[in-house]
């Protein structure tokens, strides 16, 4: 667009370089500011690219176009958006105001009212069925569209065709992510290596891996995390997927289900084998502890826990590092020891030393000592720890 630029326009009227229009005064000798068909050319064809952007076509019986045009662009940046009454993959979409012809470019948003399950999709503005496309002009993946999502875009007048420009879930791209806002909708963030990048769930996972056990000092177990149990107790391993692929049946196992039973989509761990094909219903082997994800009911005679243990600790006992026996109590051992006692003037001997938990070998008294009256243990069945209580609680 430009300012009037004829012989006799008023030079520098609304500033330097500000051009405008004068009235003629035949008294006063002052000739009107003459018009050119470039400036009225350059006048009709911005209004005109208002009406004409948004897909109206030009009414000369319409004088409030524009206006119409700017309420629909500002509908449209403020998050307004039209219904689709279509089917699936074949979205029809009205606008305000009808389109009945398509003459150029326009924004859309919509409603979808159904998702895409067959993937290519098309869109009816009321100009006609057009391709609807990912903003890289290929055709949407298989549920790039869910029922609620609200799609927005452009319609395309040189190519008829509209276009998406939010992110899609198909594309490659590493940019592009299905929409969040829909509990059935995901957003895909690629793994994390400087301190301001976003994390996924799976390096999240690693960091802080199920089957860990924490010291907590509060009464509850904190989010993510099971209080250990003072005696066997169990989970099921469908609930807990996560830890039963962690620790599998190394604490023990319950709820076994023949083959045949086996839920798909449920988390078993192999209990006997039989003559089950354990690899062929979604196990990595077949190998007795393996936890797998049932992907079929099974044959056969083997069985498999659907419930596991949960790491549990007696009342007063500590954890012990060790490289087997995981999961198994341990009552501890007292370091090999004797005791000398003096009676009457003469040692009493006791070689009652306790060497790795064997028994001790039968004392013997000093010369002129007499056996002593022997007291009676006082011990626990454990040796315990002094310490404060905490709770242990484990990831799950």
């Amino acid at each position: 667009m430009f300012r009037i630029n004829t012989l006799n326009a008023v030079l520098n009227l609304f500033g330097a370089g500000k051009n405008g229009y004068q009235d003629g005064n035949k008294a006063l000798g002052v000739i009107p500011t003459s018009l050119s068909a470039a400036t009225m050319n350059a006048i009709q064809e911005e209004l005109a690219a208002i009406p004409e952007y948004v897909g109206m076509a030009l009414d000369p019986n319409n004088n409030h176009q524009v206006l119409a045009a700017i309420l629909q662009l500002i509908e449209a940046s403020a998050g307004n958006y039209s219904l689709d009454t279509g089917a699936a993959n074949a979205y029809v979409v009205a606008m305000s105001p009808a389109i009945s012809a398509y003459t150029g470019n326009f924004p859309f948003s919509f409603k979808a009212a159904n998702g895409n399950p067959a993937g290519a999709s098309t869109v009816n503005f009321g100009g006609g069925i057009v391709p609807l496309l990912n903003d890289q002009a290929g055709a949407l993946g298989v549920n790039d569209i869910v029922a609620g999502m609200i799609v927005s875009g452009e319609f395309s007048y040189a190519d008829n065709k509209a276009y998406i420009n939010s992110m899609v879930q198909s594309q490659s791209d590493a940019r592009y992510a299905k929409l969040a806002g829909l509990s059935t909708q995901n957003f895909n963030v690629a793994l994390a290596t400087l301190l301001t990048h976003a994390v996924n769930l799976g390096q999240l996972k690693s960091f802080v891996p199920a089957g860990k056990l924490i010291m907590w000092a509060g009464q509850s177990a904190p989010s993510g995390y099971l209080q250990c149990p003072t005696s066997l107790s169990y989970i099921s391993a469908t609930t807990y997927s996560d830890l039963a692929f962690a620790i599998g049946s190394t604490w023990g196992g319950s709820g076994s289900t023949n083959a045949g039973g086996f839920i798909i989509g449920n988390t078993y761990v192999i209990q006997n084998v039989g003559t089950t094909n354990f690899m062929a219903i979604g196990a990595a082997n077949n190998n007795v502890g393996t936890v797998f994800t049932a992907t079929g009911v099974g044959v056969g005679t083997g069985a498999a826990y659907a419930q596991i243990a949960l790491p549990w600790f007696s009342a007063g006992y500590a954890p012990v590092h060790g490289t087997s026996g995981i999961g198994v109590s341990s009552t501890g051992v007292v370091i090999s020891h004797g005791h000398s006692i003096t009676t009457g003037g003469n040692p009493l001997i006791l070689n009652v030393g306790i060497a790795n938990g064997a028994a001790g070998v039968a004392p013997t008294y000093g010369t002129g000592s007499t056996a002593p009256t022997v007291a009676t243990n006082t011990g626990g069945a454990a040796n315990l720890a002094a310490g404060v209580t905490v709770m242990i609680c484990v990831k799950y």
